[in-house]
């Protein structure tokens, strides 16, 4: 889930936005990589909750069609719904870009794509692990199509 802001009119920039990002999956990793995480997530149900937030700038191309670049940062915990108590956290820069078509006033239609660099290495509680956070569970970074109606205020 998606919320933005513009806050270019306290700016004096058109079509510039604040985005605060949300989100949940899970996704079953059978082995793991380090004792820590091996002892912490010896399961397959895996949740990975999302918070970010974004800045981007609207372009209108043409009439009811806006191309809007961002570029953000996001942070990503795993949790094993069998062991609440322990979570392991990361942290991605996100950037890309969305196309969208408005179909009503507030109201648009959009598809886009974002890439997710992890940055740092993973955390377990308070403690650095001295892996990457994709080290532990592949494929979390990397590129992802998105499409959905997005509320414009």
């Amino acid at each position: 889930a998606e919320i933005g802001y513009s806050v270019g009119r306290f700016l004096n920039i058109p079509s510039f936005y604040i985005t605060g990002i949300a989100g949940l999956d899970s996704e079953s990793y059978p082995s793991f990589y380090g004792d820590q995480t091996a002892l912490l997530f010896n399961e397959e149900n895996i949740s990975f909750y999302k918070l970010g937030v974004s800045l981007a700038k609207g372009y209108y191309i043409v009439r009811n069609f806006e191309l809007r670049p961002h570029i953000g940062v996001m942070f990503e915990t795993a949790r094993n719904e069998d062991v609440i108590d322990e979570e392991i956290q990361g942290m991605f820069l996100t950037a890309g870009g969305s196309l969208g078509i408005h179909i009503a006033y507030y109201m648009q239609l959009v598809v886009g794509f974002n890439q997710f660099i992890a940055i740092g290495n993973a955390t377990y509680g308070d403690e650095d692990m001295d892996y990457s956070y994709t080290d532990i569970f592949p494929g979390r970074d990397g590129g992802a199509p998105f499409f959905g109606i997005r509320f414009v205020f």
